[in-house]
């Protein structure tokens, strides 16, 4: 990179910064989704991990397929977690077929405790940090969800 854009691409983020504060909580969602994709395509790498969405809470759903179940001290442990250290990894989610919104695929538990407690929920803006596993068909679904670890 040559020192004239290196020095662009430095005022632009300045300049971006400088004017969060006015922003409301709506325009810098927008801003980060963008500057995600944005990030994703800068370091060329092609890996979805690399473009985390925030999505509204209401447009993500769980699957049809079910996640495993976890005991009532994982479940505590889980919220306690997150809670204390927040949300460490985005839930990986796929387009819902025939309806607007998103489908998990991995992160069902996650995305259970984001919805149903309140604090939780708040604190990320009634929206889910995603991966979105594009053109996702059922038995790729099945294949992420069988081999996911944690």
């Amino acid at each position: 990179m040559n020192a004239k854009t290196l020095k662009c691409a430095s005022n632009f983020i300045n300049a971006l910064s400088t004017c969060c504060d006015e922003l409301t909580t709506k325009e810098r969602i927008v801003i980060f989704n963008l500057l995600s994709g944005l990030s994703q395509k800068l370091v060329g790498i092609r890996h979805p991990v690399l473009n985390v969405r925030l999505v509204e809470a209401n447009l993500v759903f769980n699957n049809d397929f079910g996640a495993e179940s976890i005991t009532l001290s994982e479940d505590c442990a889980l919220k306690k977690s997150i809670r204390k250290e927040g949300l460490t990894m985005p839930i990986v989610v796929g387009q819902c077929s025939g309806k607007s919104g998103y489908t998990v695929t991995d992160g069902a538990h996650r995305m259970e405790i984001i919805k149903s407690e309140p604090d939780i929920r708040e604190s990320l803006a009634n929206h889910i940090p995603v991966v979105i596993i594009n053109n996702m068909k059922d038995s790729t679904a099945h294949s992420i969800k069988d081999h996911a670890v944690g």
